[in-house]
């Protein structure tokens, strides 16, 4: 198994809902934001923020995600059908110590795992039981290394992924889950719309829906600001 296949879905589940960073300054980390007014999001002391031409709700959805990528911890994990099956993500992140995750990819000869450990500047991985291999100096790892800087917020500035022609479906409650689930719907740069769902809870993410091409993808995220554990394996 090829170690860009597994750790394209690392990368996946690292950068799903966070949106990315732009190689500008690093700006103040906002905190948790209070409870929307009309569906705008303000941070106490701050007036509310003026976008024109962006929906108050696409705002909102923008400062959960936001909330998210400068969390101190939280646990994820991740569900991709594919062609050949069920792609099954997990992972613990800690932003001192980095992130640690097992990813199970459905092959020919069944189930096939592997684990990857990495921080600001090391990246360790493994396929099913075998040892740990560096690889902090290699292509791969240096690649995987600049994603997870970006994502992660080591360096410069929040952008999200909603667009800003998102709009707002529907917005009910999903007491299994107890968060207020929001529908959009965006128009993509190719043309094409995309549909997805996000679950808010305390202002944070619960969970995050997409349709892709092979069924519907979700990410659910537990114990965000929580005492999340990540120790480098070797």
């Amino acid at each position: 198994m090829k170690k860009s296949i597994l750790l394209a879905s690392f990368i996946g589940l690292s950068l799903f809902g966070f949106g990315c960073r732009k190689p500008e300054p690093t700006q103040p980390q906002v905190p948790n934001a209070v409870a929307p007014i009309n569906g705008v999001t303000q941070t106490p002391g701050t007036a509310t923020p003026v976008e024109p031409g962006i929906s108050r709700d696409v705002l909102y959805a923008r400062q959960v995600l936001r909330n998210l990528s400068q969390a101190t911890a939280f646990r994820a994990s991740m569900v991709v059908p594919s062609a050949g099956g069920i792609i099954n993500t997990v992972l613990d992140y800690n932003r001192v110590n980095g992130l640690i995750g097992r990813v199970t990819l459905p092959t020919d000869a069944g189930p096939q795992t592997a684990e990857l450990f990495a921080n600001d500047t090391e990246i360790w991985f493994r396929e099913g039981t075998s040892t740990w291999q560096n690889l902090s100096n290699t292509e791969e790892g240096q690649s995987f290394k600049n994603i997870f800087q970006n994502a992660f917020g080591y360096q410069g500035q929040y952008q999200s992924t909603v667009a800003d022609n998102a709009k707002l479906v529907s917005k009910d409650e999903d007491t299994s889950a107890n968060c207020t689930r929001h529908a959009f719907t965006q128009t993509l740069n190719t043309g094409s719309e995309q549909h997805f769902t996000l679950c808010v809870a305390r202002d944070l993410p619960v969970y995050l829906t997409i349709e892709g091409p092979f069924g519907q993808i979700e990410v659910r995220y537990r114990d965000v600001n929580g005492n999340v554990e990540v120790k480098k394996p070797v």
